[in-house]
């Protein structure tokens, strides 16, 4: 027995909307380990430009304190580990903070300037298959290539991969309910032809 097919209303994508997808995206996809572990080599690379350049003029720096031997060797240390602490701060500032407000950004600049947020989408969901309509294009995806689907408040994100979704606003359906049966629908379809791909 196949399901009725689910559709949406037709519908613009709002900046709120984005807001959301982009919420999602840095929650799911953003913040995962990588961002970890590009944390820790960046660093890593960073620390090391810095010992290349910063040990050979600390050591000509030091080496005038003949009156004082012992103090060379602790401005050294104080100095490296003031650097390392320096270049770990300024890499997380910018992979944390500054990576994703520039992507945001630019994200919301797009957004603005280009015709898609004036163009008329609409969504139909079958079991097997989601429909896509936006401006004059149509296309058709299959559950299986999907990449996530998610939901918030006021959106569903039906993620196509890692970084690009087809955003679709609660508002498009005539009830709120309409709306949850949409996603629940959306989240079943996929989680199956997930399980039916490994």
């Amino acid at each position: 027995m196949t399901e009725a097919a689910l559709k949406t209303n037709s519908y613009k994508i709002k900046s709120e909307n984005l807001t959301d997808f982009f919420t999602v995206w840095l929650k799911k996809h953003y913040f995962d380990k990588n961002l970890w572990r590009k944390l820790w080599i960046s660093s890593a690379i960073i620390i090391a430009i810095m010992m290349f350049v910063t040990v050979p003029i600390l050591t000509t720096m030091t080496s005038d304190l003949n009156d004082y031997p012992w103090l060379g060797p602790i401005v050294i240390f104080f100095t490296i580990l003031i650097t390392c602490l320096a270049c770990l701060l300024m890499t997380a500032a910018f992979l944390f903070v500054a990576s994703p407000l520039i992507n945001y950004l630019t994200q919301l600049l797009i957004f603005v300037i280009s015709p898609v947020s004036r163009r008329e989408n609409q969504v139909e969901i079958t079991s097997s298959k989601l429909f896509k309509s936006s401006g004059n294009k149509d296309s058709e995806t299959d559950w299986a290539k999907i990449y996530d689907v998610s939901e918030t408040r006021k959106t569903i994100l039906l993620f196509y991969n890692k970084n690009s979704a087809i955003i679709i606003p609660k508002s498009a359906f005539d009830s709120s309910d309409d709306a949850d049966v949409f996603a629940k629908a959306s989240s079943k379809h996929w989680l199956l032809a997930k399980d039916t791909t490994f």
